[in-house]
């Protein structure tokens, strides 16, 4: 069933500091571990769910082998998976792209949303630093690399 799209998984993601941000996506509180693996903080995350459709539903299993649309049909999640990776800046913001619209949102450190964008076509989020966003472009037939400052 883990090839069925917006199952649960864990994110992790890793902070100057050396501290693990970690996100187990049937849940919303990213829990963060020390060096140690000791808890050290939890951040509740304020994200409405987004609910699948039947189309999207219809799709997945249009794709699979037909033998597996009625398990597919009776396992299919409700709601979709809050978040697809996220990123942690220095500041402790989280910098998530979503499974919504817009794609991005940022939120402080204890969970509050500060903003939200959408990129435009063939832009794909790597990393963010500094209030700068580092995006590669997959849109030429060559890789390149766009950077934003995020203004407030």
């Amino acid at each position: 069933m883990s090839a069925i799209p917006y199952a649960p998984k864990t994110l992790t993601m890793m902070d100057r500091q050396g501290n693990l941000h970690l996100l187990m996506l049937d849940e919303t509180t990213i829990r963060v571990y020390d060096t140690s693996m000791a808890l050290k903080d939890s951040t509740e995350l304020r994200l409405e769910p987004v609910p699948t459709t039947v189309a999207e539903r219809d799709t997945v299993i249009a794709r699979r082998n037909p033998s597996m649309s009625s398990l597919i049909s009776a396992n299919f999640p409700s709601h979709k998976t809050l978040i697809e990776y996220f990123f942690v800046d220095e500041e402790g913001r989280y910098w998530i792209n979503t499974n919504d619209s817009p794609k991005y949102a940022v939120l402080d450190a204890d969970g509050n949303p500060l903003g939200s964008f959408d990129l435009p076509d063939g832009l794909t989020l790597l990393h963010v630093a500094q209030n700068r966003l580092y995006l590669t472009d997959f849109t030429n037939e060559q890789f390149s690399l766009e950077v934003y400052e995020a203004r407030w």
